[in-house]
């Protein structure tokens, strides 16, 4: 359970990453997005879980800053994390554009909705979860995201036959 308890940490300050906290130059809208994809591997027990989660970010320069960020920062507390890839995309892979088309999928996975121009759209979904965990842990995580977030958190339940 300590193992799960870290890879929620983990997963909320992945979500976290996505705040940024300086809004000099940051505009209303995103018109030319930059995408953050970010891979995180851990094993509980006999089990491998990867979370991904993925930023929509106003360009390149931000999309490697947060990497920056997120890499130094947020991981600290997890050793048991494996950060394997942290990536800037010009363009998502087409699974997750389904993600930010709030697409169910066979997990239950994270939606977040900027509420501000400081916030990013984001998505989380854990591969190695079950259906039925995968819907727990969305659901647990909502209100701990909100606590720093000041947008829309919602869970894209999984499809109904998987």
């Amino acid at each position: 359970m300590k193992g799960f308890i870290f890879f929620v940490i983990i997963a909320t300050g992945a979500s976290y990453y996505l705040y940024f906290r300086n809004s000099n130059g940051i505009p209303d809208e995103i018109t030319d997005p930059y995408f953050a994809e970010l891979t995180i591997k851990q094993q509980i027990g006999s089990r491998n879980l990867t979370i991904k989660t993925y930023g929509k970010l106003q360009n390149k320069a931000e999309c490697d800053l947060r990497g920056k960020l997120s890499m130094s920062d947020v991981f600290k507390g997890c050793p048991e994390c494996d950060v394997v890839d942290y990536q800037c995309l010009s363009e998502l892979p087409v699974q997750a554009q389904n993600l930010f088309e709030n697409q169910p999928t066979h997990l239950a996975y994270i939606a977040m909705q900027r509420g501000n121009k400081l916030e990013r759209d984001a998505r989380a979904i854990v591969w190695g979860f079950t259906k039925a965990e995968s819907a727990k842990f969305c659901t647990y995580m909502i209100p701990i995201i909100k606590k720093k977030y000041s947008g829309t958190v919602s869970c894209i339940d999984a499809l109904e036959k998987s």
